[in-house]
């Protein structure tokens, strides 16, 4: 046993001390507290310990609302209070922009917030049968592989958090419940649905049985299919409303959408509002998905191309242009994790929105050489990609970094969401 000084918390949302002249990381410490600490797994480069007693403790603590706290590996940040917790991932990305890309964007906006409890619209549960045969159903236990058994989750939406409390003891009883391997769960204006996911093996009529006893218990699950052009298409249960817009987006289990639904709202219309188009501007949208920013876009500018790889959730994104009667969005599908090479755009291009996976948009930057958007609204789920993106926009591409916000887009973990704007100098 130790006592450390807490000095600040890492974008993972781990306390940073020092200890013998190397750097200690502990989970469930904030800045400006002391805690005794027993050491753990010892590395060249630092060390790693965990809480045992607050000495000190932050005026910034709160009480963690869920009993699974700190076995769970959901949520990294429930002790801290939700404001503190904003802003520690704003300042902890302005420090990765200036650490990695040696930036500092030239105005930083207030962060947008929104409800910190019952806010997650979707999310991917993990399956494996105990050693006791009991089906185990939740989130990965903190900082291992093994699956902790959810009895309850309140950063879900309760269309969602009354199923995690269910799902275990409702499957237990199918015989093909070891062949599943995991459970995703989505909600939109209509209620939750699932889509299940099967280890090798699972034979058809186990697949069935699985399906239809959820189905009959009021969880519909999500068909495997096009969207369209067949008499077999799936039919688009979900869907959310952008009302700013006059925007319905309908989507699959399957599709990517944005988390929380408050503060999406909030980002879409300040992606709209800072791209500024002209009624005869063309737009691209990268990694488009089912259309989140290219539907709302098109209400204001003249054109989008909306690009994405995925070929369900192009389909997707067609469906959404004709539900909506936006002719003049159009989809390209492409593999965005290689440089856009064959991408015709036609005629010029006023502004870019990206918005990339984890990985970030090192593939298709060098595209912009060619287009010379005027304009590149970049949301980023991950400030160090982002800061090495930017770096290469700034440093190698001629763009200005004129404006970043981030977004409280998952409260109580450490992740959030940030919109950067980039004009050609």
């Amino acid at each position: 046993m130790i006592s450390v000084e807490i000095e600040r918390l890492t974008l993972e949302g781990l306390g940073v001390a020092h200890h013998e002249g190397k750097t200690l990381f502990v989970p469930d410490a904030l800045p400006g507290e002391r805690v005794e600490v027993a050491m753990g797994r010892r590395h060249a480069r630092y060390d790693e310990a965990r809480p045992r007693r607050y000495l000190r403790r932050s005026v910034d603590r709160k009480e963690p609302v869920c009993p699974h706290f700190g076995s769970c590996g959901g949520c990294a940040l429930q002790m801290l209070d939700p404001a503190a917790q904003i802003r520690h991932k704003t300042a902890a990305t302005l420090e990765v922009l200036e650490r990695i890309g040696q930036l500092c964007p030239e105005q930083v906006d207030l962060p947008v917030t929104g409800q910190s409890w019952s806010y997650r619209r979707r999310a991917r549960l993990h399956c494996e049968v105990a050693s006791g045969g009991r089906l185990e159903i939740g989130y990965r236990t903190r900082g291992g592989r093994s699956v902790f058994a959810l009895r309850q989750c309140p950063i879900l939406v309760p269309a969602l958090a009354e199923w995690v409390t269910r799902l275990g003891e409702l499957l237990d009883p199918i015989p093909d419940r070891r062949a599943l391997s995991g459970i995703e769960l989505a909600s939109g204006d209509q209620g939750p649905a699932a889509r299940l996911f099967a280890r090798p093996g699972l034979r058809p009529a186990g697949w069935r049985a699985l399906g239809a006893r959820l189905a009959a218990l009021g969880l519909p699950v999500e068909e495997e299919g096009p969207v369209e052009g067949s008499s077999g298409a799936v039919t688009l249960r979900q869907s959310y409303r952008l009302d700013e817009f006059d925007c319905e987006i309908a989507f699959r289990v399957a599709d990517f959408i944005q988390v929380h639904e408050g503060v999406n709202r909030s980002l879409v219309r300040d992606l709209v509002v800072w791209a500024d188009p002209s009624p005869a501007g063309g737009w691209l949208d990268l990694y488009a998905g089912v259309g989140n920013f290219s539907l709302p876009l098109a209400r204001r500018a003249g054109s989008v191309i909306a690009v994405e790889g995925h070929p369900g959730s192009c389909e997707t994104l067609r469906h959404n242009i004709r539900r909506n009667g936006l002719p003049n969005v159009h989809v390209a599908q492409a593999d965005l994790s290689r440089p856009l090479e064959g991408l015709a755009v036609g005629g010029s291009v006023e502004g870019v929105v990206l918005d990339p996976p984890r990985s970030g948009a090192a593939s298709v930057l060098e595209a912009f050489s060619r287009w010379r958007p005027e304009r590149l609204l970049y949301v980023s789920c991950h400030p160090a990609t982002l800061a090495r993106d930017a770096a290469r926009l700034v440093r190698d591409l001629g763009y200005r970094f004129i404006r970043l916000r981030t977004y409280d887009m998952f409260p109580q973990t450490a992740h959030l969401e940030c919109l950067a704007l980039f004009v050609r100098a």
